[in-house]
């Protein structure tokens, strides 16, 4: 969660909070507005995500040893930056912003494949930086559909979704 200029910007993560605990929502607000909040740190939390960050860089280090060009969205906080690197046909994306109508969140990695777009003869799908056995496609070849919008938004998975250019620029066509 966090506020370009007066707009509030909610991740996925803060959706599914917010329907875990409705107090949480309010407690990030308030850190948000500037009230000191602590958090009481879970050492098993810290833990699964160390494992997961170790899972990730393991898959990306294996991306380039395949030879393929990687570019790591990790520090850059505007989706911009994610069309940016995919109209320079990077063929893997690490940690992609992504936003629309005050949603934002991040793709583990991006992968480029050979399926036609708005960008060319490619398009790109997410990897789920090699976690699970199925993938979603992401594409700025069409609006956001329903699907994506829910798979985007919450924790129900579906087997395909695209992503719009709107997407990767967080504006509306």
């Amino acid at each position: 969660m966090r506020l370009r200029d007066s707009t509030l910007l909610l991740t996925p993560t803060d959706i599914a909070n917010h329907l875990a605990c409705r107090h949480l929502t309010q407690l990030d607000r308030a850190r948000l507005a500037g009230q000191r909040i602590e958090f009481r740190q879970d050492p098993r939390i810290e833990a699964l995500r160390h494992r997961g960050d170790t899972h990730e860089k393991r898959f990306v280090e294996s991306l380039a040893t395949q030879g393929l060009s990687v570019v790591d969205l990790r520090d850059a906080h505007d989706a911009a930056a994610t069309l940016d690197a995919m109209q320079a046909r990077t063929d893997a994306i690490v940690q992609a912003p992504l936003e629309h109508d005050g949603i934002s969140g991040r793709a583990d990695v991006l992968l480029r494949v050979d399926r036609p777009s708005r960008l060319g003869a490619y398009s790109y799908r997410n990897s789920g930086g090699g976690i699970g056995p199925r993938t979603r496609s992401v594409s700025p070849a069409s609006s956001v559909s329903r699907s994506s919008a829910t798979s985007f938004a919450g924790p129900r998975r579906t087997t395909c979704a695209t992503v719009s250019t709107n997407c990767v620029r967080g504006s509306a066509e």
